[in-house]
């Protein structure tokens, strides 16, 4: 149970693109399911202080806990909150401590709560797949000294979303994260590419060095990841107008119209950046593409660029 004992990321709108690309939603991102409305002491929001969720997360049930464990993210301005969640992950119920782990994400901007980072870290390696994803997001959001490295640990745990989470958590580490996200956008299964491409996409022009490996992935086998990349490269900006133009320019044949919009959208970005005689050519080759949708993003583009 969790006693009185006394670190970690659109980053929770980061994972709206995974989530949205192909389908996979956040563990513990909703409260564990509730008891019936005249037994459960969550009903009324008015009495849920600090002091009675800190008798909760003591209930001998580990539903209480873990919502007791889940409602303390509304008390984020309180310190005694992150005593509290830290010994969430400790608990014995790994629906508790993956319910804390989510909590401390949401709340990770506070600077109280970087004394969770060690008990984070320890968290990576808990038996639940669950709980090692939801610490490691928590450990990227607020940001510990220590994370980092334990993060590029857990790029090699076996289960897809730990990897993806370490991953987008690791975008919050600045260019010392490239190397190793660079890496990651080779991995197996296409979660954990399109976590890194996120990654290197919220560095922006600090993941110019990973430039190569974005205008590879391009090519990926997976049409997610080949859009994700486009937006990766834009949003590294000037630094992969070089390289990424001619990659984007043969996007025109993609088979796929979410690539090729996605090129297209990617093209004004870099145009901005010094190379628009180059992306306006480009972006003229999408005008008698087949998608209605396409052909409008790139009239629009087009627009958008002060000389045609």
């Amino acid at each position: 149970m969790i006693g009185a004992r006394g670190r970690g990321l659109p980053f929770a709108g980061a994972v709206g693109l995974c989530v949205f690309l192909l389908g996979f939603a956040l563990p513990a991102c909703t409260p564990p399911p509730l008891r019936p409305k005249a037994a459960n002491p969550f009903a009324d929001p008015q009495n849920l202080s600090v002091e009675r969720l800190a008798e909760l997360v003591e209930d001998k049930d580990p539903e209480i806990r873990a919502q007791a464990a889940y409602h303390l993210r509304g008390q984020g301005s309180d310190p005694a909150a992150a005593v509290l969640l830290i010994g969430g992950l400790q608990d014995s119920h790994a629906e508790v401590r993956a319910a804390a782990a989510s909590s401390i994400e949401a709340l990770g901007d506070g600077t109280h709560l970087k004394s969770a980072a060690p008990a984070l870290v320890k968290a990576l390696s808990d038996s639940s797949p669950k709980v090692r994803s939801m610490a490691a997001l928590a450990l990227g959001k607020i940001q510990s000294p220590e994370g980092p490295a334990a993060l590029v640990l857990l790029l090699k745990d076996q289960d897809r979303m730990a990897r993806w989470a370490a991953s987008v958590a690791l975008g919050k580490s600045g260019a010392a994260g490239v190397p190793e996200l660079s890496r990651a956008l080779w991995d197996k299964d296409p979660l954990v590419r399109l976590g890194a491409l996120q990654a290197l996409s919220f560095m922006g022009k600090d993941a110019v060095a990973a430039v190569p490996s974005l205008a590879q992935k391009l090519s990926d086998e997976d049409p997610s990841v080949r859009a994700a990349a486009c937006g990766a490269l834009a949003s590294v900006g000037e630094g992969a107008a070089e390289a990424a133009l001619p990659a984007l320019g043969k996007l025109a044949g993609d088979g796929e119209p979410s690539v090729r919009l996605a090129a297209v959208r990617s093209l004004p970005r870099l145009a901005h950046a010094g190379f628009t005689a180059e992306a306006v050519a480009l972006l003229k080759r999408f005008l008698s593409d087949k998608s209605p949708e396409v052909r409008a993003a790139a009239q629009e583009g087009l627009g958008s660029l002060p000389s045609r």
